[in-house]
């Protein structure tokens, strides 16, 4: 039996550093989409009255925290019947598997673990909470972000224990940072720390998880390059770096999901619609943004939504029934419409995918987990994302994972 976690969708894909560097943001299709006729007051309005206002939605969504499936950069691991298999890109060994070269385009197992309840695949590494709540990470250890203290290995392909984390609820790893909820529903976070995200005081590295001050109450965690976010235990939902202390989002409440990409968060609230805030230049805030916003915009369009997961410019969604549709940039065919000529698109546009249940997206690339325990990938495959057996090249269309 495939375990993946029914509707589990706290995703998180991020970029380098937290920065518009290494790439990022600077092709040639960066001009922000065209402003329409919402303003950002106008959607915040709508963004705290729209659940009150739906009593057709059927029963409200329930809190989706529990992570079974993640794609964050380049490689992606899926829980399976307590163990591990991961796919993409391998560096530092992130993929947990001896021996391997730079990448695998099939699935492999992680060795060393058999009793995993929750997977976070980070840029360069990825971490899992066992069973007995304690934290196990692997893969590029450049900037501490395998939490081993003073014990600083450059890399390990095998998984290493967190010292110190006992009695954790969930875990959510960045590109390359982590951060953990502890028992108490506090925040820890450990690695890299250029943009603030493990905390005001942490210095420019940390080797050793740093409380997260003000951040209480927690629910959900979701981490992004260089931000995570978090639901609280009364919906609302607060975010923090990119150079900003922990704050509440604007706009957001009655949150059961989180989607955290490069520059931009999504939540997806118990009335099956689904708010983003933060960079708008490649659409991904949905139709209903002006520009970039740091309140939240309501997607307009979509009220049936069950699942969505964040790209590094792109986000998509599951909706009721399965159908899937994404929306943002379209890097490589990442929107996974068949058409990868588009720079990018505000509006949700639909993938070839009707049996979806839950969605996560990376760098320029996306994978749903669909019925009969199937997982299919779309976009870019440059070292393997897309899990189909070979890195021949991007696909604008969904392909199958060899394996499941």
């Amino acid at each position: 039996m495939l375990l993946f976690g029914g509707l589990s969708v706290v995703f998180v894909a991020c970029g380098d550093d937290g920065s518009s560097s290494g790439g990022n943001g600077s092709s040639s299709d960066a001009a922000s989409p065209e402003a329409n006729d919402d303003t950002p007051g106008e959607a915040s309005t709508d963004a705290a009255s729209t659940s009150d206002a739906r009593a057709d939605a059927g029963p409200p969504l329930p809190l989706q925290g529990h992570v079974e499936f993640s794609s964050v950069y380049s490689h992606t691991c899926a829980l399976r019947d307590g163990g591990l298999t991961c796919w993409g890109w391998n560096i530092g060994g992130a993929l947990g598997a001896p021996d391997l070269g730079e990448f695998s385009a099939s699935p492999v197992t992680v060795q060393g673990l058999d009793d995993i309840i929750e997977v976070a695949a980070g840029g360069r590494h990825t971490c899992a909470l066992r069973s007995d709540r304690t934290i196990a990470c692997w893969g590029e250890n450049d900037f501490a972000q395998l939490g081993q203290g003073s014990a600083l290995p450059a890399k390990s392909d095998a998984p290493l224990p967190v010292p110190g984390l006992t009695n954790m609820r969930a875990v959510a790893a960045g590109y390359a940072f982590v951060c953990a909820v502890n028992d108490d529903r506090t925040v820890v976070c450990w690695g890299r720390n250029d943009s603030g995200v493990v905390g005001p005081d942490a210095g420019a590295t940390s080797n050793v998880p740093v409380a997260i001050p003000s951040i209480t109450d927690v629910e959900v965690i979701a981490a992004g390059s260089g931000q995570a976010c978090v639901i609280h235990t009364d919906r609302t939902v607060s975010c923090w770096g990119r150079g900003r202390e922990a704050a509440v989002v604007p706009g957001v409440r009655n949150a059961v999901a989180l989607a955290v990409g490069f520059t931009h968060a999504c939540a997806l609230r118990e009335d099956r619609t689904v708010l983003c805030w933060g960079a708008h230049q490649y659409g991904q805030l949905g139709p209903g943004a002006a520009g970039d916003s740091e309140e939240a915009v309501v997607v307009t369009g979509l009220d049936d939504v069950v699942a969505i997961g964040a790209g590094y410019y792109h986000t998509c969604a599951v909706r009721d029934g399965g159908n899937v549709v994404c929306w943002g940039r379209n890097e490589l065919g990442s929107l996974g419409t068949g058409d990868a000529s588009a720079g990018f698109s505000a509006t949700p546009l639909p993938v070839a995918i009707t049996d979806a249940l839950v969605v996560r997206g990376g760098l320029h690339f996306a994978c749903a987990r669909r019925a009969g325990e199937k997982v299919s990938c779309w976009g870019r495959n440059e070292v393997g994302e897309l899990g189909g057996g070979t890195d021949a090249g991007s696909s604008a269309t969904p392909l199958e994972v060899v394996g499941f």
